[in-house]
């Protein structure tokens, strides 16, 4: 039988049960969020106890308040981690820290400015790696909301459940495509991300390209969370208007991320990570070239030069136009998405049923 834990007719209360699956949740300055993704976690309808984890890293608003009123009512689900001080800016490892907190045989992961929108979720997810033993974790498909441009589209357009091997991993990457909010799999597959100690600007990237090089990811079509993508202190936000040093700093990062992955799996996904490096180097040039153009520190003929036509008109665009850029954004994007077939809906529109947080 399914048992919600915030349901009034059941609750996992004083259960001396281990917990099946730790939810870990990490969060920073997410008062406007964290709700939403504590009530996704409370609303899983599971066979299994399971507790979840918040860190909350020394936030500067209510972010710790709303964890704690949360924690108070379902003590004994809820798990607080409060720091005093911001460990992030200290550069100390959070993985290890939550992983060590974390009592069950598996791992969910959502960052506080992200949320689950499906009650079966966990169950899946256990299910699958239950009848899928040689796959190492599963993830899914999502849906990814711009704050900035308020356009919601789905990571992928696949219609059918598959499993993604790690040169599919590497070349994906994390992100809109594989986001975090996602990722289930084995407390014993974690710490084993742990051990290799891999050093990177991004860590969901690297977390799934060792996770599929211990075992596939089974892949469900269907979506069960959503990406806030450019949220109020979020990784995507605080990128957008990086200078040309951290363009290319955060290239150099990743570059050599991926030569240490290839010469430690013993160049078994050269070729997927050559084309990934290749990606990294294409995009930090268009990046770089268009961040000169914008700040005026090259003219638009030497930027068509060293990018393609498309990179060169958008650069022109956004620069001649710049008052309009979130409009003309808002236009690329929704074109973008419409021809990929990903695109899911114009949240200005209002938030449809599925994107509804639960609870």
């Amino acid at each position: 039988m399914k048992r919600s834990v915030g349901s009034a007719m059941h609750r996992w209360s004083n259960s001396s049960l281990t917990p099946e699956v730790s939810i870990i949740c990490t969060a920073y300055n997410h008062e406007k969020y964290i709700a939403d993704a504590l009530e996704g976690f409370l609303a899983q309808e599971t066979s299994f106890p399971y507790e979840i984890i918040v860190h909350d890293d020394a936030s500067l608003d209510g972010t710790a308040d709303i964890v704690r009123s949360y924690a108070a009512k379902y003590g004994d689900v809820i798990r607080p981690i409060m720091q005093s001080e911001n460990q992030h800016s200290k550069g100390v490892r959070l993985a290890p820290l939550l992983s060590d907190a974390a009592r069950g045989r598996y791992v969910a992961l959502c960052e506080g400015d992200d949320y689950w929108i499906s009650k079966d979720k966990l169950q899946r997810q256990y299910d699958c790696l239950e009848r899928n033993p040689r796959c190492s974790a599963s993830i899914h498909n999502a849906i990814v909301w711009d704050q900035e441009y308020q356009i919601a589209f789905l990571s992928e357009v696949d219609k059918e459940d598959c499993f993604k091997d790690a040169s599919r991993i590497i070349l994906e990457g994390g992100g809109r495509l594989n986001p975090s909010a996602s990722l289930f799999c084995s407390k014993e597959q974690y710490y084993v991300y742990i051990a290799e100690g891999y050093r990177a600007p991004v860590g969901d990237h690297p977390l799934l390209m060792s996770l599929a090089a211990h075992g596939d990811l089974v892949w469900l079509c269907e979506p069960m969370s959503v990406y806030r993508l450019k949220a109020n202190s979020s990784w995507t936000f605080r990128t957008q208007y990086q200078n040309v040093e951290s363009i290319e700093s955060y290239r150099d990062g990743y570059v050599a991320f991926l030569r240490d992955f290839d010469e430690r799996t013993g160049h078994v996904y050269s070729d997927a990570v050559e084309k990934r490096i290749a990606f990294q180097e294409s995009h930090t040039r268009d990046s770089v070239w268009m961040t000169r153009y914008a700040c005026g520190e090259c003219s638009f003929l030497s930027l068509s030069k060293q990018c393609c036509a498309t990179v060169a008109a958008k650069a022109l665009i956004r620069k001649r136009f710049l008052r309009f850029k979130r409009e003309i954004g808002r236009i690329e994007l929704k074109g973008r998405t419409k021809r990929e077939g990903t695109f899911f809906c114009d949240m200005l529109q209002g938030v449809p049923d599925l994107m509804k947080p639960l609870g």
